[in-house]
């Protein structure tokens, strides 16, 4: 279907797990993500996310080494569209 929408283009898109970097401790915070299963060293970011809210109405933030689910966008941008634990 996306062949019909861009003709001549083939869109790439890479989806890996990885972890967080560092503690966040604000929502200006640059983020970066590790793959450990493509290097441990490597480094992706600054990295598009977003905080969320609890229950309460608290923002929470991640911190080193929470899973995250890290999108390499066809123009190489990355984003973490969903981090845990909840």
């Amino acid at each position: 279907m996306l062949d019909s929408l861009l003709p001549g283009r083939s869109p790439q898109t890479n989806i890996m797990p990885g972890t967080f970097n560092d503690n966040i401790s604000s929502v200006s915070d640059e983020v970066f993500i590790v793959v450990p299963t493509f290097d441990e060293n490597q480094k992706f970011g600054p990295c598009r996310w977003m905080p969320r809210v609890d229950d309460d109405g608290v923002t929470v933030l991640p911190q080193r080494g929470d899973p995250a689910l890290l999108v390499i966008t066809d123009n190489n941008d990355p984003w973490v569209v969903a981090w845990w634990p909840y």
